[in-house]
């Protein structure tokens, strides 16, 4: 089994790929993620952003500023709108 996570968008036009461990699990309660999942939480791990590596298209950024007051950077694929990730510097 290989060590490398890989996802992308629904339409394939974005890639990525990191082999890195992740740094932390969580189950995120607040309003930002529950809009975002559809859900009562949002399940995501971290890993630092210089791990990850687009092979493929380039993803649109959307910042929004969540209930806490911190900027979450939104990574989506411009063609088919799906997530990709996000990236919360203050979780590094």
């Amino acid at each position: 089994m290989s060590d490398t996570v890989e996802g992308g968008c629904l339409c394939g036009n974005i890639r990525f790929q990191t082999t890195k461990d992740p740094s932390y699990q969580l189950l995120c309660y607040c309003t930002d993620c529950q809009r975002i999942s559809g859900a009562a939480n949002f399940a995501a791990y971290g890993v630092t952003i210089e791990s990850i590596v687009v092979t493929k298209g380039e993803p649109k950024t959307f910042d929004i500023t969540a209930d806490p007051g911190r900027t979450n950077s939104r990574r989506f694929c411009s063609d088919c709108r799906s997530r990709i990730w996000a990236q919360i510097d203050e979780l590094g």
